[in-house]
């Protein structure tokens, strides 16, 4: 599988990578991540012949009285531009950490369409969105992983949640225990983060069962996981 690490965003390829040796769990791997719509389809239609409605028929007779000719409309036309399909969403879920010195262990789990534009709600670039605990304190933000691969955005949005909330996750504490998945909850920083995250995508279903792929901007934050 392939592992981007550092790449800016907005340049990351729109196509997954395929399941591969080494991978951390039974369905989740390394790979780039789609961020804005999926592949378009064109459809060929070159090679059809449309029909051009019916025979035409000239009635009109000549001066020797011969029978009416006949005019066939067979010639193929060009066939109409289909009409591209609507953009399909990618569902993403991330973890960001703060880059101010005095919240060095301070993250954030969130979930996301658009990677690009919503780290820049967080920072406050765009006015407009961004969580209100990325806005009173942790500025500048920025990500450590993006996960993407869930098949809807009800799905991506429970798992959100569960990496969220661990200790409350039924799945989750189904796994670890419930003291366990108390004990968890309560570490501080990115390892924390990625602990939890390892046992939602390796263990915990219906998660552990979803092709997910793993997204690290940086190569010590891989090696943690």
């Amino acid at each position: 599988s392939v592992l981007c690490i550092g790449e800016p965003l907005h340049l990351l390829a729109s196509q997954s990578v395929g399941p591969a040796q080494g991978t951390v769990g039974p369905s989740a791997h390394h790979s780039t991540f789609p961020i804005y719509s999926g592949n378009s389809v064109q459809v060929n239609l070159s090679h059809h012949r449309h029909w051009q409605g019916p025979t035409i028929v000239n009635m009109s007779t000549s001066a020797t009285g011969s029978t009416p000719s006949i005019t066939t409309n067979d010639t193929p036309a060009t066939p109409p531009t289909p009409a591209s399909p609507a953009p399909r969403k990618h569902y993403h879920c991330y973890c960001l950490r703060s880059l101010d010195p005095s919240h060095q262990y301070k993250t954030y789990i969130g979930f996301t369409t658009d990677p690009h534009r919503r780290i820049r709600q967080h920072n406050g670039i765009l006015k407009n969105g961004g969580a209100r605990r990325t806005k009173r304190a942790g500025r500048p933000w920025t990500f450590v992983l993006v996960l993407h691969g869930f098949p809807d955005k009800i799905t991506a949005l429970q798992f959100e949640w569960a990496w969220q909330h661990p200790d409350r996750s039924r799945v989750f504490r189904a796994v670890v225990g419930d003291t366990e998945a108390g004990k968890m909850h309560r570490r501080r920083g990115v390892k924390a983060k990625l602990d939890i995250m390892r046992v939602l995508i390796q263990y915990c279903e219906p998660f552990c069962t979803f092709d997910l792929d793993v997204h690290f901007l940086r190569e010590e934050h891989e090696g943690m996981f």
